[in-house]
């Protein structure tokens, strides 16, 4: 009966250094985590308001370097009315109003591949004119001039010219 009176004491110093150990281990690591319960008594009085705000958690944005490309300068001179006329006259892709009345324009018919550029010239005119080409309006002011790209999705395509109500000719885009 005396060794069964030592092994009930040794066992339950065992179970009561296991429930220390644990209980000490389960304090050491529950030090960092809020999910510790610890009961708070707190007096209640009528005006106090207990109120939680969470706290501000940072969160880091990953950066991302952007290149900001350098402008380039593109110089280009600008062309006079000369240096136009000459260039496109050789390729016939000036197409002047020859008087004040807007009757004539030379040449009135024409064929040109797709995206080419003409100019209306209305530099021998001392009035201005409204030339209507494919559907849009280009104004030539008197003595005016300007260049232009004549471009169509959808090919051949017939673009007639219209000065007033006078039909002048027929640019073709092939």
């Amino acid at each position: 009966m005396k060794n069964n009176y030592y092994i009930y004491i040794a066992v339950s110093a065992v179970v009561v250094l296991v429930a220390a150990v644990s209980l000490f281990l389960r304090w050491g690591s529950d030090k960092n985590n809020s999910d510790v319960n610890i009961p708070v008594y707190v007096s209640p009085t009528p005006t106090s308001v207990l109120e939680l705000s969470p706290t501000p958690t940072f969160t880091p944005k990953p950066t991302t370097k952007t290149v900001n490309p350098s402008p380039s300068i593109n110089v280009q001179e600008v062309r006079t009315y000369r240096q136009w006329a000459e260039e496109l006259d050789l390729t016939s892709r000036r197409l002047a109003i020859t008087d004040d009345t807007c009757t004539e324009l030379v040449p009135s018919n024409a064929t040109y591949p797709n995206n080419t550029q003409l100019m209306l010239d209305n530099s021998y005119s001392n009035k201005s004119h409204i030339l209507k080409i494919g559907g849009r309006e280009y104004i030539l002011e008197a003595r005016g001039w300007l260049v232009t790209t004549f471009s169509s999705s959808q090919l051949p395509a017939q673009l007639p010219i219209y000065c007033g109500g006078i039909e002048l000719g027929r640019i073709d885009l092939e």
